[in-house]
């Protein structure tokens, strides 16, 4: 710390309290100490001191100092003296205690403090300080300094040992830990000064800014004084460690009871080997643990220091109730280290079947996949560990967290395994009140692979299952590593399958293979048609379809003809059918159609009405296409499907959950009826788990079980499809009219007039119909009136959105591109098609749901054209699925649907296979209403849709009236 100076002059400097940092220089030549830099000689300091003192070229105070004079001997002097403020100071020394070299000409006393200066920026750094109140005359402050304890005592002894001789003679011990408070205090204002400026507590507005502290009370000091005390003590730990018995003492446990000071090695807690203070507190702590838990006292006693002996009770009632007890009261414990709790699991351990049942089916000739018998047995693991049927009796018998399995002790749940043995139990057949014996938990049970995957989703275990163990098919299935069957495409169709389509071929061919249906949710625009064809052309060639059978395809109307067409264009050797009009066969005639055709195509609305005929047949295949439409499992449409009869069951859907998880179940359940239990049971098993409690582990189960019947590919996974362009999508924002501003602050108005004096059904009635208006007066105030008003007023827009709108169709027509033009009201289709058309003058088609089947083919043909119309208007849900529409590569969405996965289907009508240019998708918003809001919201349902999204609009019916206020509300921008 000390160095000899080459400077023939000294800077000197003593810290006294409430002034400062005094500094003076020595002469080492023996002359009189100067008082003005003027008098010093050229470079006698380096820089890092002459520019400190050269801001004060004049030392205009004098002050007795003591020096040591030759021989050691102090003497007296008055000398000229600067003084600088705590926060020069800080920054001078703790420049000096930076550099690299020694400084010349700097004093024995001010490298101490340069160094002191140091260790208080190390505590500082490190978080170790407190504040602390304190009063000068009637005035409180409150004040900075160092948190104090074992660790920072150790540090100011070690530093006041080494204090130079001229510090001792000039202020001493005191003046040094003045010193050193002062400099904490100044550090943590220099570090929180660069905060951003804000309304603050009085209390740390003076920490901050050093400025008195007009709220200080004596109760208040006390108070903040208890809790730095508290907070020094945390330098000093008790632990205990409790160890597994000896070989030759196994019926003890030992308690070791030590003291850890500083993160230390821990040491016995006896005063002979601990200080004072660290003693002391350690034997507070540990008579707060004997308080809170007074069974440590009950134990026997060690013989050494406070250690313990335990009997095994007395330690299982230690770490399944003790623990926590004492851990709050800041004692740290430490169980054996192989001692983390042991998780309770399940599993199914599956072998191939030795029953009667397995022997019929192999001389039968039964298909290996899941009509495959198997046994199999419910198993319980501790950890890693999977115990045997006597393991598990045992252990459930003695009841005790502590469990002593195989070469070691695990730590368990009793109450756990026990429901878990009582489980196992009950699939075995035993009756509620019988004992539990030994064979109840050896049970083997006897079914198919099938069978093995339903036990594994449907059963309501008590502890998380694992999965199942011990057969390749189950394995194999669950990891979705099924051996494809292969099929050749090459003649089948006429179309050349990209490779994700071929593995979509083969996928379908493997679940025929294993009598399971599946789920084709492929992105739209991917060539689900193309793919189903294929497997269709393929039945055909190989002779798979019995004489008296068909496929089945069902599909929305709009779909029908495409499917026709379709297959005429790619598999014309199929002959194919459309079911539809009101003079379609029943009875024998259709009986006929089914035998003559190898495809007939039905659409949605007939599945009831049709319900006698269509479940006459057993159809070789049966294809749900936007299977979405059956996502209701309550509605006739849905009970009829499920109704139909087939050997081969294919759902085709771009969604397969556009709202929630039951809505995915009943689509898996339409392919493969009851394998994701009933309806309640699934909702209580995994829906409300992942949805409401957002649990990844039974997320990650469910897509397991899930994964081997349902193939999804993204137009935005490179790796499914390389030639697809760009699909950008924007937001873009409208402002209201002034007409259009005064009819939703009006609408908003009345709807919380209406709430607040409506309840039940009123009210929600009240909240959805004005969500209805809102998003009417963003249209345009003749879409909220119903009234077919004019477009324009006095030869200005009335509608903000609509004037935008026009703006970006008149760049779009300019460039000679297309663009299709979405909304979910008809009525505002009609009047949007209409003004567009004596805009532009162009036609403008509006596809709904209120065209006849011709007419839309006709429109789309048209639009697909050339030379058809540049524009065209869509409603939603009528032109939202199932079309083609790649000669627009722009798509505007007017009105925003709560739906995510509607506006995407939408959207994909565009950005599909055959598009060749960049898609650019907008979406209007009005800005400051609910449909910037709705906007978040689909946002944020964007980002969960694999999980969790919401129900629809009902939700906001159950808002209260402040938080309606606020969505609702009209804000000005």
């Amino acid at each position: 710390m000390t160095s000899p100076s080459t400077s023939s002059c000294e800077l000197h400097g003593r810290w006294i309290p409430d002034r400062g940092l005094m500094l003076w220089i020595r002469d080492c030549a023996g002359g009189e100490a100067p008082g003005r830099v003027a008098d010093l000689p050229a470079g006698a300091f380096p820089s890092i001191i002459s520019d400190l003192i050269q801001r004060v070229p004049v030392f205009r105070y004098t002050l007795p100092f003591t020096v040591i004079g030759e021989g050691g001997y102090p003497r007296s002097r008055i000398v000229p003296c600067l003084v600088i403020s705590a926060g020069a100071a800080f920054t001078f020394l703790a420049d000096c205690a930076a550099s690299a070299t020694p400084i010349p000409g700097l004093g024995e006393d001010l490298r101490f403090l340069a160094h002191a200066v140091a260790g208080v920026t190390r505590w500082v750094e490190a978080g170790r300080v407190t504040p602390r109140l304190y009063r000068h005359g009637p005035t409180w402050y409150a004040h900075w300094q160092l948190l104090g304890g074992g660790a920072q005592r150790v540090w100011l002894t070690e530093l006041l040992h080494t204090l130079p001789p001229v510090l001792a003679h000039n202020g001493g011990f005191s003046a040094v830990e003045s010193f050193v408070d002062a400099m904490t205090a100044e550090l943590c204002r220099q570090r929180l000064r660069d905060l951003p400026h804000r309304p603050r507590q009085a209390f740390v507005e003076s920490l901050i800014t050093g400025e008195p502290f007009i709220e200080g009370t004596l109760g208040f000091a006390e108070r903040l004084r208890e809790w730095q005390n508290g907070a020094a003590d945390t330098d000093t730990e008790v632990v205990l460690r409790l160890h597994e018995p000896l070989p030759d003492t196994p019926e003890w446990w030992g308690l070791e009871v030590s003291v850890r000071v500083l993160g230390s090695a821990p040491q016995p807690l006896i005063p002979s080997v601990l200080d004072a203070a660290s003693y002391t507190t350690a034997t507070t702590l540990w008579s707060r643990a004997t308080e809170a838990y007074p069974a440590l006292l009950d134990s026997v006693a060690a013989g050494y220091g406070e250690d313990r002996l335990l009997t095994t009770a007395q330690a299982t009632n230690f770490v399944t109730q003790g623990v926590n007890v004492v851990r709050a009261q800041g004692i740290v414990v430490m169980l054996p280290r192989a001692w983390a709790a042991a998780p309770v699991s399940m599993r199914l351990h599956v072998t191939p079947g030795e029953g009667e049942q397995a022997v019929r089916s192999a001389a039968t000739g039964a298909k290996v996949g899941l009509d495959a018998i198997l046994d199999y047995q419910w198993q319980v693991a501790l950890g890693d560990v999977v115990l045997t049927p006597a393991e598990l009796f045992d252990i459930v018998q003695e009841q005790s967290g502590l469990v002593h399995l195989r070469d070691g002790w695990v730590q368990a749940d009793p109450i756990l395994l026990r429901r878990a043995a009582e489980f196992i139990a009950a699939k075995g057949g035993k009756q509620r009140r019988k004992a539990l014996s030994q064979a109840d938990l050896a049970a083997t049970q006897e079914g198919t692979a099938g069978d093995v995957l339903q036990e594994l989703i449907s059963a309501d275990a008590p502890v998380p299952v694992t999965g199942a163990a011990g057969s390749t098919l189950v394995d194999d299935l669950l990891a979705h590593r099924a051996e494809p069957v292969h099929v050749p495409t090459d003649d089948l169709v006429a179309a050349q399958l990209r490779p994700y389509q071929q593995r979509g071929v083969d996928w379908i061919a493997s679940l025929d293979a294993l009598g399971q249906g599946g789920l084709l949710a492929d992105d739209m625009g991917l060539g689900k048609t193309l793919q189903v064809l294929t497997v269709l052309a393929h039945d055909k060639a190989r002779g798979a379809v019995p004489a008296d059978s068909a496929v089945l395809v069902v599909c929305p109307m709009s779909l029908a003809a495409n499917w026709y067409h379709e297959a005429q264009k790619f598999a014309p050797q199929l002959s194919v059918t459309i079911h539809h009009g009101a003079d379609r066969p029943s009875g024998a005639a259709f009986q006929d159609v089914v035998v003559q055709h190898d495809v007939i195509i039905t659409t949605y609305n007939l599945l009831h009405r049709d319900r006698a005929e269509l479940t006459t047949v057993t159809w070789w295949r049966v294809v749900f296409d936007e299977a979405q439409h059956l996502k209701n499992v309550a509605t006739q449409q849905s009970r009829a499907a499920r109704a139909i009869s087939a050997t081969h069951r294919l759902a085709l859907t771009g969604t397969p959950m556009e709202n929630n998880l039951e809505e995915f179940r009943a689509l898996m359940d339409l392919v493969n009826p009851g394998y994701l239990g009933t309806q309640h049971g699934f909702r209580h098993h995994y829906a409300l788990p992942i949805e409401r409690d957002h649990d990844d582990t039974m997320a990650a189960q469910l897509r397991t079980l899930t994964a081997p019947f349902l193939l999804r590919r993204l137009k935005s996974d490179p790796a499914v499809i390389r030639d697809l362009p760009e699909k950008n999508e924007m937001v873009v924002h409208a402002t209201l009219t002034t007409e259009q501003a005064g009819l939703y602050q009006a609408v908003v108005d009345d709807m919380l007039e209406k709430i607040n004096q409506a309840k039940g059904l009123q009210r929600k009635g009240a909240v959805l119909a004005a969500l209805t208006k809102l998003k009417q007066v963003c249209n345009h105030p003749a879409h909220y009136f119903g009234d077919d008003s004019a477009v324009l007023r006095h030869g200005r827009h009335r509608s903000g959105k609509v004037a935008l709108l026009e703006e970006l169709l008149l760049t779009i027509l300019a460039e000679g591109e297309k663009a299709l033009i979405f909304t979910q009201y008809k009525e505002f289709g009609d009047y949007l098609a209409n003004y567009l058309h004596q805009r532009f003058n162009v036609a403008v088609p509006f596809l709904h749901g209120s065209l006849r089947r011709e007419e839309r083919d006709a429109m789309v043909e048209s639009f697909q054209s050339a030379g058809g119309a540049p524009l065209m208007v869509l409603s939603l849900k009528a032109g939202g699925t199932g079309l083609t529409l790649t000669a627009a590569n722009h798509v505007i969405h007017c009105d925003r649907w709560w739906n995510p996965a509607v506006e995407n289907q939408a959207t994909d009508r565009a950005y599909r296979i055959g598009q060749t240019k960049d898609v650019q998708v907008r979406k209007l918003v009005c800005d400051g209403t609910i449909e910037e809001r709705i906007d978040d919201i689909i946002a944020h349902k964007s980002t969960m849709s694999d999980l969790v999204v919401g129900t629809g609009e009902t939700w906001l019916t159950e808002l209260e009236d402040d938080q309606l206020r606020e969505l609702f509300r009209l804000e000005v921008k």
